[in-house]
C-alpha cells in the first residue's frame, strides 16, 4: 500500500537527524528502528522489513548537508509471533533518496507465516555495539461487516428502501485508538477490437458543492465503525466510466469492493503525530514524533485490510449503459 511505503520513507527522513525544537541542541547518539507489518486475512506469508538507522549531526543546521547513509549494518534483528522467532537477513534494498546517497541501503528482511488477528508481535534488535532495542504490538481483531442492504442478484441502487434511505452503509466494531481508512472501488474490463484490459476507479461518499461545481468527497480516515455512501453518488461515479472511454466498444462492470485498512494503535499514534490533530485520537506533540521503541527511537506498527466484494446486478449495469 502506497500509504505504508510513504510512512516507511517518512520515518527515515524524520528520524534521520536530531529533530528537536532547537536544531543545534546537544546531539544525542541514538538508533532508530522502523518497521510496519502489512498483512491481510487472505495472503500468506507476510513480508517483514526492518530499517535500522542512526541519528546524525551536521556542521550547520541543514540536515540535507549529510551525504553519509545513516543505515546500520551488522545488527542482529529478530521478529517474533507467539513462540515462533524469525531471524531476519541483512539485505541491500533501493534507497529512498538515491540522489543524495548511494543507490542502495541496508534493511533486514524475511518472511513469516501471516499473523492472525489479535496476535502479539515482537521485535528485538541488537546493534553492532551491543545496544538492545525492542518493541511489541497487538494486532487488530478480525473485522466483520454489517450492510444495511442485501443484494442477492448483485449490487444495485434500484432496491426497496429501508429506514436508511438511498444509502449504502457498512458498520463494524471498532477498537480504542485504532485508525480506519475506508474505500469503495469498482473494477471493470474494457474490450476493444485490439484486445481488453482491466481498470478501476474509487467512488466518493457523496458530491458536494464547491463554488457552483459538484466535486467528489471522501473521508480519508475515520475513528468510528460507520461508513455511508449515497446511492446517487455511486450512480454518478460509475456512469462517469463511460465518459472516460467513449471510443471503446464495450465496458463490463466486474466487482464493487469495499476495503477497510486499519492501523493498530501505535501506527495510528505515529500517523497522528506526523499529520496534525486527528480529532479525539490525536496525541500530537509539536516537538517530537511518536515512538514505541524501547532503547531508541522509531515505530513498530501493523496494518491489515479487510474487504467486502460484490458483483453487479446485470439490469443495473445495463441500465447505466454497460455491457454486462
Amino acid at each position: 500500500m502506497k500509504k505504508l511505503l510513504f510512512i516507511t520513507i517518512a520515518l527515515l527522513m524524520l528520524w534521520g537527524c536530531d529533530d528537536s525544537f532547537d536544531p543545534k541542541a546537544d546531539f544525542e547518539d541514538m538508533y532508530v528502528v522502523s518497521s510496519v507489518i502489512q498483512y491481510d486475512i487472505y495472503n500468506d506469508p507476510v513480508n517483514v522489513t526492518v530499517y535500522l538507522t542512526k541519528l546524525y549531526d551536521v556542521e550547520k543546521t541543514n540536515p540535507d548537508d549529510n551525504n553519509i547513509d545513516p543505515s546500520v549494518s551488522g545488527a542482529d534483528v529478530r521478529y517474533s509471533q507467539g513462540n515462533t522467532v524469525y531471524q531476519l537477513t541483512e539485505t541491500e534494498v533501493p534507497h529512498y533518496d538515491p540522489e543524495r546517497y548511494d543507490s542502495t541501503m541496508i534493511a533486514y528482511t524475511g518472511t513469516a507465516v501471516a499473523p492472525r488477528p489479535g496476535d502479539a508481535l515482537f521485535l528485538d534488535v541488537v546493534t553492532p555495539d551491543n545496544k538492545v532495542l525492542s518493541s511489541s504490538i497487538e494486532l487488530p481483531k478480525r473485522i466483520y461487516f454489517e450492510q444495511n442492504y442485501e443484494f442477492p442478484r448483485g449490487f444495485t441502487t434500484s432496491t426497496t428502501l429501508s429506514e436508511d434511505g438511498a444509502n449504502l452503509i457498512f458498520r463494524w466494531d471498532t477498537e480504542p485508538e485504532f485508525l480506519y481508512f475506508p474505500s469503495l472501488n469498482v473494477d471493470y474490463t474494457v474490450s476493444t477490437e485490439t484486445g481488453s484490459y482491466n481498470s478501476s476507479i474509487s467512488l466518493p461518499q457523496e458530491y458536494i458543492d464547491d463554488n457552483g461545481t459538484e466535486v467528489p468527497y471522501n473521508q480519508e480516515y475515520i475513528f468510528n465503525g460507520y461508513m455511508n455512501y449515497k446511492f446517487g453518488a455511486i450512480d454518478k461515479a460509475i456512469a462517469s466510466i463511460l465518459e472516460k472511454h467513449p471510443d471503446n466498444t464495450s465496458i463490463n462492470l466486474n466487482n464493487l469492493t469495499f476495503s477497510l485498512t486499519v492501523f493498530e494503535k501505535n501506527l495510528a499514534k505515529y500517523y497522528s503525530s506526523t499529520n496534525g490533530y486527528l480529532d479525539a485520537l490525536s496525541i500530537r506533540l509539536d516537538e517530537i514524533v511518536y515512538s514505541n521503541i524501547s532503547g531508541g527511537l522509531g515505530i513498530f506498527g501493523a496494518s491489515h485490510t479487510t474487504e467486502v466484494v460484490m458483483t453487479f446486478d446485470r439490469s443495473y449495469a445495463n441500465n447505466l449503459g454497460f455491457s454486462n
